[in-house]
């Protein structure tokens, strides 16, 4: 876990920020050779690109600011005034900024009077592969670890990473302690799980049925992969909507006593998404939308 790619004399180099700017470089390259392929101008991928990553930015800050709104008040109060402002430490909720950039999205398709399905697959194409590397650099940071585990797979982050203090603070471990627990690589667990449902859109994306059917299929898909995920998670700025924690399912799944496998908020908006993909996949077909 490197959380400094270059540090020198002082200077540092981020690699969660170094992965952020990498996952958009390639959703654009993606994005860019998607829209040409389906006789899209490729200079309006360019032209929207940034200011909708921006969007996408402050909407998934923001969704993490607000689920964690109580810590950030007790930073600021003890003077620490930046808090929200250093999205390099991590901090991100990926349905956040999915959210704020179809919002800002909805700008260009009006703008350029585009087919609004045709332009969503076309950005679909690029996001859960964008995601990934995204992920990769969570993982760099520490953020969205897993549960402690035994198993060979379990990671042990090092001294001063993101796990290590919340499990100091937590009396999970001591200070003197060198690395943290050894937990489940969550991060790594979703990077591979998204990069599976880049290439099954990719495969399906020449063979679709109508306009926004890979939309379709995307959300459907990570929500399911998300909220198998979230089963794993151990990170303590995770909230819950209610907490469901039969010990048989995690004694089988070798998850600490207690651990909650259902509703995390992501899980409640997956379960919202896969119920709205549905419906709409319905309504489509009423409206006859095939190619």
């Amino acid at each position: 876990m490197f959380n400094d790619l270059i540090d020198i004399s002082g200077f540092s180099l981020h690699t969660y920020g170094v992965m952020t700017a990498l996952a958009f470089m390639v959703g654009v390259w993606l994005m860019s050779r998607e829209a040409s392929r389906v006789g899209i101008e490729p200079n309006l991928i360019y032209e929207m690109s940034f200011p909708v990553l921006l969007w996408s930015m402050l909407g998934a800050r923001t969704l993490y600011i607000l689920t964690n709104f109580s810590d950030y008040i007790s930073r600021m109060k003890n003077g620490d005034y930046f808090a929200m402002l250093r999205v390099w430490e991590g901090g991100l909720v990926f349905y956040g900024g999915f959210l704020a950039s179809i919002i800002a999205g909805t700008y260009y398709v009006r703008k350029y009077k585009l087919n609004v399905y045709k332009l969503m697959d076309i950005i679909t194409i690029a996001v859960p592969l964008s995601h990934a590397i995204g992920r990769l650099g969570c993982f760099s940071a520490g953020c969205c670890y897993g549960h402690a585990t035994d198993s060979a797979i379990g990671i042990a982050f090092p001294k001063n990473s993101i796990p290590y203090v919340d499990e100091v603070l937590a009396h999970k471990i001591t200070p003197e302690t060198l690395h943290s627990l050894t937990l489940h690589p969550t991060q790594l667990y979703e990077a591979l799980g998204l990069t599976i449902i880049f290439f099954i859109l990719w495969t399906y994306r020449s063979r679709k049925r109508f306009h926004g059917e890979i939309f379709l299929i995307y959300v459907t898909l990570y929500a399911v992969e998300r909220s198998i995920v979230e089963i794993f998670r151990g990170d303590g700025i995770r909230k819950h909507i209610f907490k469901f924690s039969p010990d048989s399912v995690t004694s089988a799944l070798g998850l600490p006593q207690g651990s909650p496998i259902f509703m995390s908020t992501s899980q409640f908006i997956a379960v919202l998404i896969i119920i709205g993909a549905f419906l709409f996949r319905l309504w489509m077909k009423k409206k006859n939308k095939a190619l």
